[in-house]
């Protein structure tokens, strides 16, 4: 079930099993309490022409709302089919980008991450100036909710308590969005068990995406450029580095003349054989 809420600009979305008043009513029920934690009413409640008897007592005995239909077969009257359409394509691209692995039944996990991306992307009516979720549920903090690529293959942390001696140290499984009410955390789906767990140190393992990291040349450049005076004799030595390797470079790719002197080469000289002959002398 998708609503969407005209003055934050909200879309909240809650699934449900089948269409039967017996899912559908307790889904809306979960949506208004949502909406009415957080100080935004409903006065008025716009709707297609699908709905029951039941569904509408619900909404004007229980919740004391009321309500309006849209013409027949004019669903374009209602701005929540719009925002049926926007979520909907936000959500199909999400599960096209899913490992190959992930279980196909377990879509609804991948919920709570589209809800809050596609809000974070959309802008408050009442407060142009900020997102409908900051709107709808204060500031977002990225560095205390870090965002993954959701349906990802991933591997937890095993902590010492949860495993045996021989256990392996990580859990395989994919990564199912944030956990919101922890600190740096995630939530992965298991695939041994497919529970849902929550770890704060994981490898993600994306087929075509690679997770960026510090090389040692960017650690020696954040380290000096904390002092001034360093930064500034690294910058020298480099420019002096990069001088010496065109200049080597230069001399290279146009080869001159070479001016050494070579010595000259040593004369041989060649001594007549020694005569084996007697020689006789008279006295």
């Amino acid at each position: 079930m998708v609503a969407f809420h005209d003055a934050a600009n909200v879309i909240l979305v809650e699934p449900f099993k089948s269409k039967g008043d017996h899912h559908r009513i307790p889904s809306y029920d979960s949506l208004i309490n949502r909406l009415k934690r957080r100080g935004l009413t409903v006065d008025m409640h716009f709707m297609d022409n699908e709905v029951s008897a039941k569904f509408l007592h619900n909404i004007t005995e229980v919740w004391k709302c009321k309500f309006q239909k849209v013409p027949p077969d004019m669903h374009r009257r209602n701005k929540a089919e719009r925002a049926i359409r926007t979520f909907k394509a936000h959500f199909i691209t999400i599960l096209a980008c899913v490992d190959q692995g992930f279980p196909q039944n377990r879509w609804d996990l991948l919920l709570p991450q589209a809800e809050l991306t596609i809000n974070l992307l959309r802008q408050s009516r009442l407060h142009p100036h900020i997102s409908a979720w900051e709107h709808f549920n204060g500031p977002f903090n990225f560095d205390a909710t870090p965002l993954g690529p959701p349906g990802c293959k991933i591997i937890g942390h095993a902590r010492g308590s949860t495993q045996l001696s021989w256990d392996y140290r990580g859990h395989c499984g994919f990564y199912v969005g944030p956990a919101l009410d922890h600190y740096r955390c995630h939530k992965i789906l298991k695939t041994s068990t497919s529970a849902v767990i929550i770890s704060d140190t994981v490898v993600f393992q994306h087929p075509t995406l690679s997770v960026p990291t510090l090389t040692t040349t960017d650690k020696s450049s954040f380290a000096f450029g904390r002092s001034p005076s360093l930064s500034e004799q690294i910058e020298h030595l480099t420019a002096a580095m990069h001088n010496s390797l065109l200049l080597k470079a230069s001399e290279q790719s146009s080869p001159q003349t070479s001016t050494r002197q070579h010595p000259t080469p040593r004369k041989l000289f060649h001594r007549p054989p020694k005569s084996h002959a007697k020689q006789h002398f008279q006295g």
